[in-house]
C-alpha cells in the first residue's frame, strides 16, 4: 500500500512542458489517491497555489522569471508546512538529506526513473513534520538553506535570527562569499550559523556582501561545519553533558553522481589538474573534480562558459561547415581543453593539465572520448 485513501493533490512545475506532462500520467497511474496537476509558466503555478490548497508541490530549480526557490519561498508565506520535492539537473555535492529525514524539502536529480520519484512521493505524503525553522520556510537544518540558495544560483543575503543572536550569510552567484554573526565573522561565523537548530529566517534577493571573507566551495564549508558539530557532540556525551537537537548526522555523506563517474578516466591523463562538466547557458558546473583553477566553481564555472559561448559567437559569421572538435587553450604553465558534448547542447567537458607534463594529443583524446562518454547516458 502506499499513500493512505486520502485523497492527495499534488503539483508539478517544470518549465519543459514534456516531463510535466509525463510526470502527471505516470504519478497519477502509480499513486491511485494522487490527482497531480502541473505547469511549466512558474509564475502561473504560483498563482494556483494562493487559490487552493496543495499537499506537495515538485518543482525544478532554475526556471525563466521565477526559479524554484522563490517559487518555494512564495508558496510557504501562504501554505507554512507545504513539503516540496525540487527537481534539480544542476547537482552540488551536497550532504543530502536521507529519506528518512523530517524535512519539508527532499531533493531528486535529473534524470531519475518514475519508480524513484513515486516512491519519494509516497514518503513525504506520509511524513509527520516536528519542529525545525520557521518564518518564509520552514527547515530542517539550515545546510537546507544552503543548499537551495546554491543551487539556485542566486546572489543575495540570508539572515537568521536564533536565541538571541542573528547571522547573516552572503551568497554571490550561488557561492558562499561571506558570514557574520554578533561575535564572529567570515567561516567561522559560517560554522556557529551551521550548527543552530532553531530560529527563523529571511532572504534579502541581490544584496552585495560588503567584503569577500570564505574561498572554500559550499560543500567543503557544510561538510567541515558537519565534522565540528560532531566533534562537540562527542565531547558532550564524554562529559555527560546534554545531547543537542537537530544533529546534522542525518545526512549522509556526498555520493558520486553518474558525471562525476564519467568524469573519472580524465584523472589518468598525464599532468592532471581538474575536470569538470560544464552548462555554457545556465553557467553552472554540472560535475567537478580537482583543486587550484576548479576552485569555487559556483563563480569560475561562468568564466568557462564564456569561453565556449565566445568562441561560438566569433564562428558564427564564417563559411565553416563542420562542427567543433575542442578548443584549447595554452597559458604559462597549463592547458585548457573544452570539449563539446555531442547532443547535450551548451554541454562540454573542460580539463585543465601541467603544460609541463602533459601530452596533448592523448589529453585531447581522453576529453572526447568521455564527451561521447555522457552523450550515451
Amino acid at each position: 500500500m502506499t499513500v493512505s485513501e486520502q485523497k492527495h493533490h499534488l503539483l508539478i512545475v517544470d518549465d519543459e512542458a514534456e516531463l510535466v506532462s509525463s510526470l502527471r500520467r505516470g504519478i497519477a497511474h502509480s499513486l491511485k489517491h494522487v490527482s497531480v496537476d502541473g505547469r511549466t509558466d512558474p509564475e502561473d503555478a504560483l498563482r494556483l497555489v494562493r487559490e487552493q490548497r496543495f499537499d506537495l508541490l515538485i518543482t525544478d530549480v532554475r526556471m525563466p522569471r521565477l526559479n524554484g526557490l522563490e517559487l518555494l519561498l512564495a508558496a510557504r508565506r501562504q501554505w507554512p508546512a507545504l513539503p516540496f520535492i525540487v527537481m534539480t539537473g544542476f547537482p552540488a555535492d551536497f550532504p543530502r538529506q536521507s529519506a528518512e529525514g523530517h524535512g519539508l524539502v527532499s531533493y531528486i536529480e535529473k534524470p531519475f526513473e518514475l519508480p524513484s520519484i513515486v516512491s519519494m512521493i509516497d514518503g513525504v505524503l506520509r511524513k509527520q513534520v516536528d519542529g525545525g525553522f520557521s518564518g518564509d520556510v520552514i527547515l530542517e537544518s539550515i545546510p537546507d538553506l544552503v543548499q537551495l540558495f546554491s543551487l539556485s544560483n542566486l546572489t543575495g543575503a540570508l539572515r537568521i535570527r536564533n536565541a538571541g543572536d542573528t547571522g547573516v550569510v552572503w551568497f554571490d552567484r550561488g557561492a558562499v562569499v561571506h558570514a557574520t554573526t554578533t561575535q564572529r565573522q567570515g567561516a567561522e561565523a559560517f560554522y556557529a550559523i551551521l550548527g543552530w537548530d532553531s530560529g527563523d529566517f529571511d532572504m534579502e534577493r541581490g544584496a552585495v556582501s560588503p567584503t569577500l571573507s570564505i574561498h572554500e566551495s559550499p560543500t567543503a564549508l557544510v561538510i567541515e561545519g558537519m565534522r565540528r558539530l560532531d566533534e562537540a557532540q562527542r565531547a558532550s556525551a564524554r562529559s555527560g553533558g546534554p545531547t543537542r537537537r537537530g544533529s546534522l548526522r542525518s545526512f549522509a555523506a556526498p555520493t558520486e553522481n553518474a558525471y562525476d563517474r564519467a568524469l573519472a578516466p580524465l584523472r589518468s591523463v598525464e599532468g592532471y589538474l581538474g575536470s569538470a562538466l560544464v552548462d555554457s547557458q545556465t553557467a553552472s558546473c554540472v560535475a567537478h573534480h580537482g583543486q587550484g583553477v576548479l576552485a569555487a566553481w559556483s563563480s569560475r564555472a561562468a568564466l568557462h562558459g564564456d569561453v565556449v559561448r565566445s568562441h561560438d559567437r566569433a564562428i558564427s559569421g564564417t563559411e565553416v561547415a563542420s562542427e567543433l572538435d575542442d578548443i584549447v587553450c595554452a597559458f604559462s604553465s597549463q592547458y585548457h581543453l573544452y570539449r563539446p558534448v555531442p547532443g547535450r547542447s551548451n554541454w562540454f567537458v573542460l580539463l585543465v593539465v601541467d603544460r609541463a607534463r602533459a601530452n596533448l594529443g592523448l589529453a585531447r583524446m581522453a576529453t572526447n572520448n568521455v564527451a561521447r562518454q555522457i552523450n550515451g547516458q
